[in-house]
């Protein structure tokens, strides 16, 4: 029993080991705050900006995420259709088969 507890533990230093090493060997990036841009330029800068034809409002745009769900729900919905119609049948094949090779007793006259 111990066994194996000494080989978790031995993976989880060999995994540790290894997981150091890679972060020794990436690179090390300073993270330095980026400039905030002045509130009156962007303004200035969105009132200018042309709205072309081509854009399209939200409502103008189908809800993507929203059709992507909708066919996956009426994707499982026929896979488990689909499921439930083979289990029946096989139900009906198995029955059908069990009811044919009962044994029926001959009456004696």
């Amino acid at each position: 029993m111990n066994d194996w507890m000494k080989q978790r533990d031995l993976l989880v230093e060999e995994a540790l080991a290894f997981a150091q090493a890679v972060a020794a060997r990436a690179p090390k990036m300073a993270l330095a705050p980026l400039p905030q841009p002045d509130a009156a330029k962007v303004a200035a800068s969105s009132a200018q900006r042309p709205v072309s034809v081509t854009e399209s409002s939200p409502e103008d745009t189908p809800n993507t995420e929203r059709t992507a769900i909708l066919q996956q729900v009426a994707n499982f919905k026929a896979h488990q259709q689909r499921f439930e119609r083979e289990r029946e049948d096989y139900f009906q094949k198995t029955m059908a088969k069990a009811r044919s090779d009962q044994w029926i007793p001959q009456r004696r006259n």
